[in-house]
């Protein structure tokens, strides 16, 4: 079955509509209606940064009070139309500095609605406790502080409340790059929305500026927006780039760490085959007094270089039996040592033999 191709993201389009996720507590579960509370809104500082102060028009949200699952996101991405219905219904109301909804889930067995009752369970298990309005803002105000930085944008207000267009149940967690780029998205946008409320107070109460200068402060305020923009970015990409340092230290000392162990295991290897080339040589290429000096040779030559000078030398005879770990040494037929050569110093043909092996080591 061929791979379905991927969809290509949409260009997101400013409508107005906000969107904001506060984490809640669900209470006054029905299972009868498939029913809970939630707090939807409140006028902490939010995930964006702004301030959602709790004026509501609720009039269209009256008329068709819609719960949806994650905004429909996935209408952005190709989503099956069947993602995009809403999976229950709503009713709001304003209770002090809260937006207050009673949820309605839809109703239906496990087969015929498989996707609301795996969201319905994992409410009731406290795996979904978070909520998001989807709104316009009324008021657009920018507030600063004293440097003349943006603070946060203030939404809503008694004379221009905020329009409730929806409400969704939403899942934990947001990926960091995709919040910063929402945010310096919908920022942008906020700013020229609250110019234009700026502009058109400023005409209604007093023409106390010119166009001209309307256009500078205009152009200020767009210039100092996308400044703040750049920033934001900046800052991702600074966690990016330090996520990926970090990643790339542990790599590196993993890296380290195995080449130590298999030089070590390489070390010891080579101790084994040198001991076991010599054990071979012993009392057939040289006396076991020359061991400990050949020992010496091989690490300062190699065992290879010791051992191609070792079998040039002719086979001595041993004056008396050998053993190597406690095993004998000599003529392999007969069990027993060779015969005994006195014809010949050992001792000055161990000296003439390691002499070869010193200047041979010092020449590479």
């Amino acid at each position: 079955m061929a791979k379905e191709a991927a969809q290509p993201e949409r260009e997101p389009v400013w409508t107005g509509v906000l969107r904001r996720e506060i984490d809640v507590e669900f209470r006054s579960f029905n299972d009868d209606e498939r029913s809970f509370e939630v707090i939807a809104s409140t006028e902490t500082l939010d995930s964006h940064g702004d301030v959602l102060r709790q004026f509501w028009d609720l009039s269209r949200y009256e008329k068709n009070g819609v719960i949806l699952w994650n905004h429909n996101i996935t209408s952005y991405f190709g989503g099956e139309p069947e993602d995009t219905l809403p999976i229950g219904r709503g009713e709001a109301r304003v209770e002090g500095k809260k937006l207050v909804a009673k949820v309605y889930l839809l109703k239906g067995d496990a087969d015929a609605e498989p996707f609301v009752d795996k969201i319905w369970r994992r409410v009731k298990q406290k795996i979904i406790t978070a909520v998001s309005v989807g709104f316009r803002p009324g008021q657009v105000t920018r507030k600063v502080n004293a440097a003349g930085e943006t603070e946060f944008y203030e939404l809503g207000s008694k004379e221009r409340p905020n329009e409730l267009r929806e409400i969704s149940l939403v899942p934990m967690g947001s990926n960091p790059d995709a919040v910063a780029k929402s945010i310096a998205w919908e920022r942008k946008h906020l700013a020229e929305d609250s110019i234009a409320a700026s502009a058109a107070e400023s005409e209604d109460t007093s023409m106390a500026m010119t166009t001209d200068e309307q256009k500078a402060l205009s152009d200020a305020l767009a210039a100092k927006t996308a400044a703040e923009t750049r920033f934001s970015d900046a800052q991702v990409l600074v966690k990016k780039y330090e996520a990926d340092l970090a990643a790339e230290k542990s790599i590196s000392a993993k890296l380290q760490a195995d080449l130590d162990l298999v030089r070590a295991e390489l070390k010891t290897a080579k101790g084994d085959s040198s001991k076991s080339t010599l054990d071979a040589l012993q009392a057939v290429k040289f006396e076991p007094s020359e061991r400990e000096e050949l020992e010496k040779m091989v690490e300062i030559a190699g065992i290879d270089r010791v051992k191609a000078l070792l079998e040039k030398r002719s086979d001595i005879s041993l004056t008396r039996s050998v053993t190597v770990d406690g095993k004998p040494v000599g003529d392999k037929s007969k069990g027993a040592p060779p015969p005994v050569d006195t014809s010949a110093s050992p001792d000055a043909a161990s000296d003439d033999f390691l002499k070869a092996v010193s200047d041979d080591a010092r020449k590479s």
